[in-house]
C-alpha cells in the first residue's frame, strides 16, 4: 500500500527559511541542493513506509500522534492518519522545537 503524502503550506515556508539561511551562510549551492533532495527522499520513502520515523511522544510527555525523521540537522514532523501522511514542519534540531510545534 502507497500512502498519499500531503505537505502544509508552514512546511513550504520552513523550506524557504532553510534555503535563505543556508545560503546566507554561504553554503554551495551543490551542498543546498542535496540536502533538499534527501529531505524530500526521506518524505517519498514514507509512502511505503511510514512508521518509519520515531513518534515524538517519546521526547515528551505530552500526548501526540507526531512522528519524525531526521535530516542533517532538521527534524522532519509528519502524522499519519490512516492512509494520508501530513507533512507539518521542518525544525532545526538545535532550536526548542517541542515549544515551536505548540506542544
Amino acid at each position: 500500500m502507497r500512502y498519499q503524502i500531503k505537505v502544509s503550506q508552514q512546511f513550504v515556508r520552513d523550506l524557504d527559511e532553510i534555503e535563505l539561511y543556508m545560503i546566507g551562510l554561504g553554503m554551495y549551492e551543490k551542498n543546498v541542493v542535496a540536502f533538499f533532495e534527501d529531505s524530500y527522499e526521506k518524505i517519498e520513502e514514507l509512502q511505503e513506509f511510514p512508521y518509519i520515523g520515531r513518534p515524538l511522544s517519546d521526547k515528551t510527555e505530552i500526548p501526540n500522534q507526531l512522528r519524525y525523521l531526521i535530516a542533517d540537522e532538521y527534524l522532519i514532523f509528519y502524522e499519519v492518519i490512516n492512509d494520508i501522511i501530513n507533512v507539518y514542519r521542518i525544525i532545526s534540531q538545535r532550536t526548542d522545537y517541542i515549544r515551536i510545534l505548540g506542544l
